[in-house]
């Protein structure tokens, strides 16, 4: 279930970061530097997610998303509002720059089909306002789906009981 190759540096930045950052936004907001506190909690969630990478010792699946991470993270901040298929995108455009021919692992491949899908998972709610099972049914099938179809084409096969495990449990993770 949620298995995508560096999933867990992207879900160790938020809480983290969130739990973290509350007390540096009290201190910060105690002394009266109020425009600083308002950007700890993201920029605590950014520190974690690359000292969690530094702990692993810079694997490459873990990198990747760190930079994702980062890039979905900060450039808010920056004040590039965008949607989601732009932050995406440009990490791809990122993570092919730094390490070309990234593309043929079969990490990259499967990290990628199952953020693409996703984003499409949440464009089809959008557009069909469905029920939350139907949503959650939808944000299960597609990456389930899409990845599905990379390890068939990359392994010659792939496991049908991730698909009935992923359809019976991921609803109770959304």
């Amino acid at each position: 279930l949620l298995v995508v190759s560096g999933l867990h540096d992207g879900a160790l930045g938020y809480p983290i970061g969130d739990l973290g950052s509350r007390g540096l936004w009290r201190a910060f907001f105690l002394t009266g530097r109020y425009a600083m506190a308002r950007y700890l909690p993201d920029l605590f969630g950014v520190w974690c997610a690359w000292w969690y990478v530094l702990l692993l010792e810079l694997p490459v699946s873990a990198t990747r998303a760190a930079i994702a991470v980062t890039l979905y993270i900060l450039l808010p901040l920056f004040g590039w509002r965008s949607r989601g298929l732009t932050k995406v995108l440009l990490a791809f455009l990122c993570i092919i720059s730094l390490w070309p021919g990234v593309w043929e692992e079969v990490g990259f491949q499967l990290t990628f089909s199952a953020l693409f899908a996703l984003l499409y998972a949440g464009y089809l709610s959008r557009r069909f306002q469905l029920s939350w099972w139907q949503n959650s049914l939808l944000v299960t099938l597609c990456p389930t789906l899409s990845t599905s179809l990379v390890l068939c084409l990359t392994i010659g096969g792939g496991s049908w009981l991730s698909l009935i495990g992923n359809i019976v449990f991921a609803p109770f993770l959304v």
